[in-house]
């Protein structure tokens, strides 16, 4: 048996439509009945990446229910939470049930921070158009969007019935007729989005810029620093709100990077000048090291609750108390830094810098970038490939961090200067680093975690036995797991040396090598 389904619902787009407007354009053969309208609230969030706006989907609040919604279908959410979000502080996907939309949220999210962007009202009218006989044969809705009582845009939504087909195509095409219906929508939240004052697009240490391989170094150097250097400092307000963790690592991410590209391909500024830079930022990233620890520590605490057995874990409260207190702490010393006038003057003379038309010139300034970084790429290649193939199981720890290094200067090299080389093959090669500095990392961090948890095990007063218990207990399950990620890097490594990727290296990174002059 075949259960019938109602067709697809028909839109248009339209100005100032109503009630007289639509009997008006229906005409006499039919009839319209209405309901009183309803306004709602309407906010649109969307995280400080905007990755909603970017898939042309919405995340929605409408009196306290969060939805998402493709930027057409206003009325027909993709999912929706099913508990009201009382507050209105920004919101994570951990505030919601479990279910598909936190799922969803989690995805687009991640750990940054849903903001609230705009607002605007929502005016929802509901119409039943009847035939001569009275018979309901189709059902409209029109939703108004308005900006302090100003319509901003309209759509008109045709909801066919089953079996009454006929009169729906005839209705369809009456309105179709009007010169004030647009089939051609365009979708409200997109009109609502016109509202956020933010610019398109946002800087990003992830960003990559175009460059051309016989771009001068110091130009391409330095349109990589300006870049990174903006994408820091639209992270501070992030940072003194704080809103989500997120905003400190991107002002690291960029900050390192930006010492990166000064350091790892010399010659663009005289050495002096380098040195000065290195310097002045190596100042504002450890000035926020302590921080970062903490909101690593605190995001992971769940993870390190499930590490140690069930009847341990309330032991661990004490040091995340501990560490929640020492946060606040931090976050107040950071946000003091960020509004000195000593950091604004610092950071605003470093932009004016980098902006000037004549910086000073280094050795290599005018050599083209595209031969100089393949060189550089190169070389730190081959020291990768060096230390990771001295790797034995009695190798010192020290020399595994100095090969995660190595790996985290190549890497940084292929992404800042991406745009120079064939995606798909560089694609290839960062998947396969990547996998190496994962476990690297994780080696780095089980390291440095154990160490902090035996510090604070030591310094902090007061511990009774069950705390202690608790400490001792996860300090034994970090260093095993540092034991494991120790173990998996020569695997990891003989993946990402074999003879397909020395193959790949020597085919990218030929074309644009000349001889070092």
């Amino acid at each position: 048996m075949t259960v019938a389904t109602n067709p697809k619902p028909q839109r248009w787009d339209c100005s100032k439509a109503n009630r007289v407007t639509l009997a008006g354009l229906l005409g006499d053969d039919y009839q319209l009945d209405h309901s009183a309208p309803s306004t709602r609230t309407l906010e649109l969030y969307d995280s400080f990446d905007r990755p909603f706006s970017k898939n042309g989907q919405s995340l929605v609040r409408l009196g306290g229910i969060f939805s998402i919604i493709d930027d057409d279908q206003l009325s027909n959410p993709t999912t929706s939470s099913k508990q009201k979000i009382k507050h209105h502080r920004p919101v994570f996907w951990w505030d919601f049930e479990d279910g598909d939309f936190q799922s969803v949220l989690r995805s687009q999210l991640k750990l940054r921070a849903a903001l609230p962007l705009a607002k605007a009202d929502l005016e929802e009218s509901l119409f039943r158009v009847r035939n001569a006989d009275r018979k309901i044969v189709l059902r409209l809705s029109l939703h108004t969007i308005l900006d302090s009582g100003e319509i901003l845009a309209q759509t008109l939504t045709a909801h066919p019935l089953v079996g009454y087909e006929d009169e729906a195509n005839d209705i369809a095409q009456r309105l179709s007729n009007s010169p004030d219906l647009s089939a051609d929508t365009n979708g409200l939240l997109a009109c609502v989005r016109e509202l956020v004052d933010a610019p398109s697009a946002l800087p990003s240490s992830k960003a990559q810029i175009s460059l051309h391989p016989n771009e001068s170094l110091q130009k391409a150097v330095t349109r990589i620093a300006r870049t990174m250097l903006e994408t820091a400092r639209h992270s501070e307000p992030g940072i003194i709100d704080d809103i989500d963790t997120e905003f400190l690592h991107d002002y690291r991410v960029a900050i390192r990077k930006l010492r990166s590209v000064v350091t790892l391909v010399k010659g663009a500024y005289p050495a002096e000048e380098r040195r000065r830079l290195k310097s002045e930022f190596g100042d504002h990233a450890r000035a926020t090291n302590r921080l970062r620890d903490l909101d690593v520590y605190l995001l992971q605490e769940d993870q390190y609750r499930n590490l140690v057995p069930e009847n341990l874990r309330s032991g661990l409260d004490r040091m995340f108390d501990d560490f929640r207190r020492d946060r606040g702490r931090e976050i107040t010393t950071v946000r003091r830094r960020l509004r000195s006038k000593s950091y604004l003057k610092a950071m605003q003379q470093r932009t004016d810098w980098l902006n000037a038309e004549d910086l000073p010139a280094g050795a290599r300034a005018d050599q083209e970038i595209g031969s100089v970084v393949t060189r550089e790429i190169l070389k730190h290649y081959r020291h990768v490939r060096k230390l990771g193939m001295a790797l034995t199981d009695s190798t010192p720890d020290e020399q595994v961090h100095e090969l995660r290094i190595e790996c985290k200067r190549l890497r940084y090299l292929l992404e800042l200067f991406a745009s120079l080389f064939d995606q798909k093959g560089l694609r290839k090669i960062l998947r396969r680093l990547k996998g190496l500095q994962n476990v690297l990392g994780d080696f780095n961090d089980f390291s440095m975690q154990s160490i902090a948890m035996e510090d604070y095990l030591h310094k902090a007063p007061k511990l009774d036995k069950h705390t202690s218990a608790a400490l001792g207990a996860l300090i034994a399950v970090l260093y095993n797991e540092q034991l494991k990620a120790r173990a998996s890097v020569a695997e990891r490594f003989s993946q990402f040396s074999d003879g397909k990727m020395r193959k790949r290296f020597q085919t990218l990174f030929s074309n644009l090598q000349s001889p070092e002059p």
